[in-house]
């Protein structure tokens, strides 16, 4: 039984036999290297999507790059949608997303087992009472006595204190039917 990678070769050898183009050729024209495309037609890797296309593209064959992109097609170890691997800074990707990659590293770290939603609500649940700190700590550095004199403060809806009549109002809040009242001065 052949490995992905050399069933890519074999089409890829195809591909060039029945055009006629050697392996130099093909090099100048896609602008990769000559050892590349060697261990390619060797079956020694799968070739990343835009080595794929460029070859494709070169050789007038598409079925090279469907190829590529079905050999290329892994399953989410998260959600368990398809995908097609792209290897993002020099590791195997094992995930669809970036949702599903940080649920999937949570899941290692914390040693969670079970049901995709189980782990992604224990994330999201992380992530907010993280954030619910973060604004707790906020709030009382601003209003050390605990309760939050400032309607107008960003984190107002957040706020775990209660807000005291009679603090400054935004102006968004006064209205526009209340008017101002300026002294007159004489002349």
């Amino acid at each position: 039984m052949m490995t992905p990678a050399q069933r890519w070769g074999a089409a890829l050898r195809a591909a060039q036999e029945a055009r006629g183009v050697p392996t130099r050729a093909l090099a100048e024209a896609t602008g990769l290297g000559a050892s590349l495309i060697s261990q390619l037609r060797r079956g020694r890797q799968v070739p990343m999507m835009d080595t794929a296309h460029r070859i494709a593209e070169a050789l007038v064959d598409p079925g090279l790059e469907m190829l590529a992109a079905r050999l290329r097609t892994k399953r989410c170890a998260v959600c368990g949608r398809d995908y097609v691997e792209s290897h993002r800074g020099g590791y195997a990707q094992l995930w669809c997303s970036w949702p599903c990659e940080w649920t999937g590293r949570y899941r290692r770290r914390a040693g969670i087992a079970g049901s995709d939603r189980v782990a992604r609500a224990a994330l999201w649940q992380g992530l907010a009472g993280r954030r619910q700190a973060l604004i707790d700590l906020m709030c009382r550095r601003c209003e050390p006595t605990g309760t939050c004199k400032d309607a107008g403060c960003p984190l107002r809806p957040a706020s775990p204190f209660a807000l005291v009549r009679g603090g400054p109002v935004p102006i968004a809040e006064r209205g526009a039917t209340r008017r101002v009242r300026r002294p007159v001065r004489a002349a």
